[in-house]
């Protein structure tokens, strides 16, 4: 899916064509998003599913928490709507087995935070750029244990 484009096209009442064409973009990018998502509420292997995570992505809050999982081994993005340039990153987790790592990329796909969710407490990210959405990226492998994670604007 393109997100942006450099066509231009003229408009009788001027508006801005770039803004029409994100807002069109946005619209399409959500809807794909939403179906994506009924398809995998509908999987029953889905492994993060039947391990039942609570997720919150609203704009500029994002939170993640995953209890008493056992055996996890997946890889899991999600976009959160973003409008800031750093965010606050609060971070609670017990780990019985098996790794865990979260990544964070800002709206041009530059990683702006990665650790090990072994290491608990408050962090802040880097700068990156301010853009619609941020994707934030969980990686676990043979995983068992809680994962507790939440990013904010700063």
């Amino acid at each position: 899916m393109i997100l942006y484009t450099n066509k231009r096209r003229h408009f009788g009442s001027g508006m801005n064509c770039a803004m029409i064409l994100r807002q069109k973009n946005l619209r399409q990018l959500l809807a794909t998003s939403g179906l994506c998502l009924m398809i995998l509420i509908g999987c029953g292997d889905d492994p993060v599913s039947s391990n039942k995570p609570e997720v919150v992505s609203e704009l500029d809050n994002f939170h993640f928490r995953l209890v008493d999982a056992k055996n996890l081994d997946t890889s899991i993005s999600y976009w959160w709507r973003f409008d800031g340039t750093s965010a606050n990153i609060d971070q609670s987790s017990e780990i019985k087995g098996g790794t865990a790592t979260v990544t964070v990329e800002d709206a041009s796909n530059r990683q702006v935070y990665q650790t090990d969710l072994r290491t608990n407490g408050s962090f802040v990210t880097e700068f990156g750029a301010e853009g619609a959405f941020w994707i934030i990226r969980f990686i676990v492998r043979d995983f068992s244990g809680t994962i507790d994670f939440r990013a904010r604007r700063r």
